[in-house]
Parts: C-alpha cells; sequence; structure tokens
C-alpha cells in the first residue's frame, strides 16, 4: 500500500542534502521522540530500539556534514499554563466519558478481557471514574421516586 508516486510530488518540493553541507541544522527532538513512541512497541527491550533510531539519524546527519543542534522542550511558558491544563482537562473528561459509555454497554476491556466494570487496568479505568459511577447511581437511586418496593429482613 502507499501513495503511488509520493517521492515524485515530494522531491519537487525538497532541498537536496547537498544544499545543507557544512551547515548547522537545529532538531526538534520532541518530534523524534514522537515518531519513535508510535513507531516501536514499547517494552522492557525497547531501550535498544530508541537508541538505534536516534543514532541512525545522527550518523545519517553527520555523514553528510551537517552538523545537528538538538532542540528539548523546556518548562512550558506561563501564558501557555493555562492552555496545557485546559488540554488535559478536556482530555480527562473525554476519557472518562469514554470508559462510562462503555460500562453503560457493558463492553470488555482490551487488555484483560474482562468486563469494563471490574477491569482493574489502572491506564483503562482509575479507580476515582469507577468511584464517581457508584455515587452517581446511589444518588439516582436516592433520588429517584420510584416505589422499590418493600425490604424484607
Amino acid at each position: 500500500m502507499g501513495v503511488k508516486n509520493l517521492w515524485k510530488i515530494v522531491n519537487n518540493f525538497g532541498n537536496d542534502v547537498n544544499q545543507l553541507q557544512n551547515k548547522k541544522l537545529t532538531v526538534d527532538t520532541s518530534i523524534w521522540i514522537h515518531q519513535i513512541l508510535n513507531s516501536y512497541i514499547v517494552d522492557d527491550n525497547s531501550t535498544a530500539n530508541i537508541y538505534s533510531f536516534f543514532i541512525k539519524r545522527i550518523i545519517r546527519l553527520l555523514y553528510n556534514n551537517i552538523d545537528p543542534i538538538f532542540i528539548f522542550d523546556g518548562s512550558f511558558p506561563e501564558l501557555k499554563k493555562n492552555t496545557i491544563r485546559e488540554r488535559k482537562e478536556a482530555n480527562q473528561k473525554i476519557e472518562e466519558a469514554k470508559i462510562l459509555q462503555g460500562i453503560k454497554e457493558n463492553k470488555k476491556c482490551i487488555i484483560c478481557n474482562k468486563k469494563l466494570r471490574i477491569c482493574e487496568h489502572g491506564s483503562q479505568i482509575r479507580k476515582d471514574i469507577l468511584d464517581k459511577v457508584d455515587v452517581d447511581a446511589e444518588i439516582k437511586m436516592e433520588t429517584h421516586d420510584y416505589n422499590w418496593g418493600e425490604v424484607s429482613e
């Protein structure tokens, strides 16, 4: 699969590597890190893959007489902290809604194949979400005007 003649199209817009020889090139390492995290399965042996990924790219730059300057993200600027916090909260709400919907629909966890309601994977279902479901259900039962019948002891 792929895009037919993609390289012919891309090559018309790219720079020839010879134009970069004997120059400095800044590398946004966050992009490289993002690529490595999305292209390899993270497991106990992934360190070698990560080193190999970086070393191959660095060697390619040095081989072409390009001096790489690596840029690492620092802390967020003060102006962006609120935006980052808002995005994080929004993503958390979306995640919680998906999990709650999965619980309502009685779906199974993709990791352990247990029902989401009883699944114990911290990354899949956090305790606070399940507690929220329990509290919401309890409140609905207490405030519901339906006659649940007599309690027998």
